[in-house]
């Protein structure tokens, strides 16, 4: 950087590599307690930003390498979980996705993730719905989607919409017991 020794292009991609490193390092356990290892983490994120802001033409992958590391620190201190982070990977992740006409399913689990550590059910429900009516026969998605709309009733406050919601949940049973 100092001396512009290499052109833009090439220093953007180093950078990219540079946080993919980082975050490595950071991920490993084996470098000490979540504390020790979080300066590794505040460097790969500042890598990862400064990659989305200098990087003008992306492809999917990038995208959702970029999601994944943004949502990784996001929730890299269980108990201290970066909302500013998430909503990156959130942003990233939705990037992604409008990047083809059959995006990738790691980027709708990305968004689930993000999603659902967010708390925002709703959100996370209509997005299941979106997986489930791609591929039905996925065993993982329908206790989620139960449990999701028996998360909104409980969250309700209006008794005919806690109704629904509970019928919902009990509608996505039988339709996963269908799907076997």
């Amino acid at each position: 950087d100092k001396h512009k020794f290499f052109e833009a292009a090439t220093t953007t991609e180093y950078v990219f590599y540079l946080a993919q490193l980082y975050f490595q390092e950071a991920s490993n356990t084996a470098n000490g307690t979540v504390a020790q290892r979080k300066p590794l983490a505040a460097k790969t994120a500042t890598y990862i930003q400064r990659w989305l802001r200098e990087n003008a033409c992306t492809n999917v992958d990038n995208h959702v390498a970029a999601a994944s590391i943004l949502y990784n620190l996001g929730i890299f201190d269980p108990d201290n979980t970066d909302s500013v982070l998430l909503a990156a990977a959130l942003r990233e992740s939705r990037r992604g996705l409008f990047m083809s006409a059959q995006p990738k399913d790691a980027l709708y689990l990305l968004n689930l993730a993000v999603l659902t550590q967010q708390g925002n059910l709703k959100e996370a429900t209509e997005l299941l719905e979106l997986l489930l009516a791609k591929d039905p026969t996925n065993k993982q998605y329908w206790p989620q989607l139960a449990a999701s709309y028996l998360g909104l009733a409980g969250e309700s406050k209006v008794p005919q919409q806690q109704f629904e919601l509970n019928l919902r949940a009990i509608l996505t049973i039988e339709r996963a017991q269908k799907q076997g």
